[in-house]
């Protein structure tokens, strides 16, 4: 299959995962609230914070064996990605039984200090739930190393469906639970029997589609596992620097402005930040092709991908930030029901930054691709913890403005710091700069 074909059929697929994806975070809402009532769900939502918290517990190393193993095997070296496989597979299924039982610890802690008692849900039906629900959070640290085996045999888009699939699966499940009277450990019995039922023929799928233990027999490497946990743990950074950031940002305006600003400051970063689905369904498409010929050498075939999906979102935000300027305060109104007022100043000092995130998002996929996920996280941690600061204060002299400044700087010191290191990491030049942009020019930008 051709490198352009690929990314077609990968980019079909990641339209279908986001708008199923979309569905999933917001169409089971109503429903929740409905058959629910607003005070139960809320005490679900506070609840499911444990496992979300707990599932981080393979720190990125899924995402360090998945990464090593495809660049191993895009090189040719189909015995040392044999053995990857093998390692992190044993590796993750310790680490599932060490997190499954670190989980049941952190729920009798949190029952004995009588923690699910100040709660709607009854403490058994609560503790119940978190149990079930963790335990299906945690047997998905199998996933991401067997979406690799896909990437690996240019199959990307199989997996992209199937994960799109079981998320489907999790809609449907969670509306049969929620019409037919289930309550909150019903719902998690739900989600553990998608997991449980689907991901084994996910991870069947994947093996035969690639079909590499057929003539290599991986082996479990002891000295591989010391560098795929410092890897891994680069990864891991990854929702820390955005929990400073995202978290760190909310706080900071609660604790200057009050309640109003945060409401304010949340729906108007939330909507402007809608444009990252646009990006990262770009980015879906062509990353599994970007991340082989990577590995492969064919280093002009990578930059040839990557300059083309830097350029497509680079015009996408053009658009946005056309598109939001015009229309963005009424979609505002109307979605917030006239209930906030957003001064036309601020709104546009937050969507001039879709220009800056449109480019450091697509640029961080450098790293990742390239298994240097440091150069990623490292960045993030100190633009992070420095957007925060001169947030702080800047609200207290500018008070909103000060926040909407906060999140410009932010993306334009990111901006600033993942060009630099992705064009050093991609060995990009003005030439290739030159060469994609005579193409886009001349409406002929191919890629063979």
């Amino acid at each position: 299959m051709s490198i352009k074909k690929s990314i077609i059929k990968n980019g079909i697929a990641a339209l279908f995962q986001k708008g199923i994806k979309i569905a999933e975070q917001l169409l089971l809402i109503p429903f929740f609230i409905q058959y629910w009532g607003a005070t139960y769900y809320g005490e679900w939502l506070t609840l499911t914070i444990i496992p979300a918290t707990l599932a981080l517990a393979d720190i990125g190393f899924g995402s360090a064996t998945a990464n090593t193993f495809l660049l191993k095997y895009a090189a040719g070296d189909k015995q040392g990605a044999a053995n990857t496989a093998k390692t992190g597979i044993r590796i993750v299924s310790l680490l599932i039984i060490g997190a499954i039982i670190l989980s049941a610890i952190v729920v009798l802690v949190l029952k004995y200090l009588h923690v699910f008692d100040k709660s709607v849900i009854p403490a058994n039906e609560a503790i119940g739930a978190v149990l079930i629900l963790l335990c299906a959070r945690i047997l998905n640290f199998y996933q991401v190393i067997f979406e690799a085996f896909f990437r690996a045999a240019r199959r990307a888009s199989i997996s992209i469906n199937f994960q799109t699939f079981i998320a489907l699966s999790n809609v449907v499940v969670g509306l049969i639970i929620i019409l037919t009277g289930g309550r909150a450990i019903d719902y998690a019995i739900g989600v553990l029997l998608v997991v449980v039922v689907l991901n084994p023929i996910y991870i069947f799928i994947a093996t035969i589609v690639l079909g590499l233990s057929k003539t290599h027999k991986g082996i479990v490497n002891r000295k591989e596992i010391v560098p795929l946990m410092k890897t891994g743990f680069g990864y891991f950074l990854s929702p820390i620097w955005q929990a400073v950031y995202y978290q760190g940002m909310t706080f900071v305006v609660r604790i200057t402005l009050g309640p109003i600003a945060v409401t304010i400051f949340n729906t108007v970063r939330t909507l402007v930040r809608s444009s990252s689905q646009a990006f990262a369904m770009a980015i879906t498409a062509v990353y599994p092709d970007f991340q082989f010929e990577l590995g492969a050498g064919n280093v002009i075939r990578a930059k040839k991908i990557f300059l083309g999906v830097l350029t497509i979102n680079l015009l996408m935000s053009l658009i946005f930030v056309f598109g939001l300027s015009v229309w963005g305060s009424e979609l505002y109104n109307w979605w917030t029901k006239h209930s906030l007022l957003v001064p036309n100043s601020i709104w546009m000092i937050f969507i001039f930054g879709i220009i800056f995130y449109a480019q450091w998002f697509t640029f961080s996929f450098i790293f990742e691709a390239q298994n240097t996920p440091y150069k990623n996280t490292i960045g993030g941690i100190i633009c992070s913890t420095l957007a925060v600061t001169l947030t702080w204060i800047l609200c207290k002299k500018n008070g909103l403005y000060g926040a909407a400044i906060g999140c410009l700087f932010f993306d334009i010191i990111m901006c600033m710091y993942m060009i630099s290191n992705g064009i050093k990491s991609l060995k990009i030049t003005l030439f290739d700069f030159t060469t994609i942009l005579n193409s886009i020019l001349q409406i002929r930008l191919k890629i063979k």
